[in-house]
């Protein structure tokens, strides 16, 4: 081969050291909303499973029985009829559909998006988490969605002949990196891309990743911790540079092909005089803020491929100096709050097979969680220099909370939704390792993401409106806590 793989890890483990929370972060985010779902776990429904199981009992008893097919039709179709039956057939079919479209417009969506991350960090340390939205910013993820879709059909065809199922994986594994830098291709130019790029380079990736095979045996051993902060960053980090190591030769050979890599700054960072330019001839309205991030070195340089451009999306910048309307915070409680009892009622379903309404009131909130995300957005301000001790403190008090409340739920409703007594480093099976960590990756995501882009889209309201809003979401609450407190506590 002529390239290197100490060179491509060499160059992954310098993007990451530069911009390595975020790394972790947005590999994190990829693993809770990619990995698993929910909505796969309602896919094979234990009733359902169980009511054909006790049908084919009953078979296999007439058989032995020597009863008359007209008997066993009776059985079946007794069987088939009854409402019990009916709903787990059905459960299973908006299952299916469900996990599809979970599948088509959010997993496989975010997958690209993960890939446009790992491109753009390589070169620009300062690229945001939000990425992760970024062909959502586009508002069209039609063609995204639907190549994506296809390409995993056609593996899972090919995995029928075995050898092609490997070959094609191979062929196929650039896609998700072409979409994240040209959205707008078409499925057959995709697919005939990545088929030109992997030409003699399906061996060579191949044993790229079974170079990583010793990493992936330290993440057994240390139960997915080495995984989770470092594994899945050195991975997607070298995967993108092998990307732009084979884009580079296409490039250089200027082919038919090299025209669908659209994205030169992906590549090579903009001039200072060329910002300057742009900024005078496109941006005139940022003039007044040339010391602001979104025209550093440091951040990929969207607004010069115009702001009416539908990839448009606005530079990162950091949020320390922000200061959010009273009216901001109270509709954080309430969003928050709906989005816990939401959380805990779906997590109360999957452990015991039926819908408990979550929380200690009548409602539709946990005032628990939204307590604790208005203490985030408040504690996160004073501490935003730090960003490690940001998270950590967030983390911390996010558990806190949790644990507090599973607590006061069993003492008052006798009732305990989840149980992490089985999971690694456990407290009294109410909070543990992992729940540590994904609350504490929502709390991060709602101080750094939601927070901000929830104030960016109130701010175009008058706040007369906001506070009606607001006003309607405490008279509400204050009847909900009345109404509790009197028909179920007193």
């Amino acid at each position: 081969m002529s390239w290197s793989r100490r060179l491509l890890k060499t160059n992954a483990k310098k993007a990451i050291r530069q911009n390595y929370w975020r790394y972790i972060a947005v590999c994190f985010l990829v693993m809770l909303i990619c990995g698993s779902s929910y909505t796969s776990r309602l896919l094979f429904q234990q009733n359902l499973f169980d009511q054909i199981s006790r049908f084919l009992s009953k078979v296999a008893n007439h058989f032995e029985s020597q009863q008359t097919l007209g008997e066993l039709a009776a059985v079946g179709m007794n069987w088939l009829f009854r409402t019990e039956t009916l709903l787990g057939v059905a459960g299973v079919i908006i299952s299916v559909i469900l996990w599809i479209l979970y599948k088509v417009l959010i997993s496989n969506i975010v997958r690209v998006n993960s890939m446009r991350f790992f491109l753009e960090s390589r070169t620009y340390p300062k690229t945001a988490v939000k990425k992760l939205g970024y062909l959502y910013k586009g508002k069209d993820i039609r063609n995204p969605a639907k190549i994506m879709f296809c390409m995993y059909v056609k593996r899972f065809l090919w995995w029928f002949t075995i050898v092609g199922g490997i070959v094609k994986f191979y062929e196929y594994a650039m896609i998700p990196y072409i979409l994240s830098e040209n959205p707008d291709i078409s499925q057959k130019d995709a697919f005939q891309l990545s088929k030109q790029m992997m030409h003699g380079k399906k061996f060579g990736l191949f044993v790229l990743h079974v170079s990583f095979l010793p990493w992936f045996m330290l993440g057994l051993i240390t139960m997915g911790l080495t995984n989770i902060f470092y594994l899945n960053a050195y991975f997607g980090a070298t995967e993108a540079e092998f990307y732009m190591m084979i884009r580079r030769e296409i490039v250089a050979q200027r082919n038919i092909y090299s025209k669908f890599f659209i994205d030169n700054y992906l590549e090579n960072k903009p001039s200072e005089d060329e910002i300057l330019i742009n900024m005078f001839v496109l941006e005139k309205d940022y003039i007044p803020n040339l010391e602001s991030d979104e025209f550093s070195q440091n951040v990929y340089p969207m607004f010069l491929r115009g702001k009416d451009s539908k990839w448009y999306e606005a530079p990162y910048q950091e949020t320390q100096d922000r200061n959010y309307h009273i009216t901001t915070y109270i509709l954080i409680f309430f969003l928050t709050s709906i989005a816990g009892w939401m959380l805990d009622a779906m997590m109360g379903f999957m452990r015991l097979g039926k819908f408990l309404a979550g929380g200690l009131t009548y409602g539709p909130w946990i005032p628990a969680v939204g307590a604790t995300a208005v203490l985030i957005m408040l504690i996160g301000r004073k501490l935003m220099k730090s960003t490690f001790l940001n998270i950590t403190c967030i983390a911390v008090l996010a558990s806190a909370v949790e644990y507090g409340y599973v607590w006061l739920v069993e003492l008052l409703r006798g009732v305990r939704y989840w149980d992490f007594s089985n999971y690694f480093l456990n407290l009294n099976g109410r909070i543990c390792l992992a729940s540590f960590m994904v609350v504490g990756t929502l709390g991060t995501a709602l101080f750094y993401l939601i927070g901000p882009e929830l104030d960016s889209f109130l701010a175009q309201y008058p706040v007369r409106k906001k506070w009606k809003m607001c006003i309607l979401f405490l008279a509400l609450f204050l009847v909900d806590i009345v109404c509790s407190i009197y028909f179920r506590y007193l």
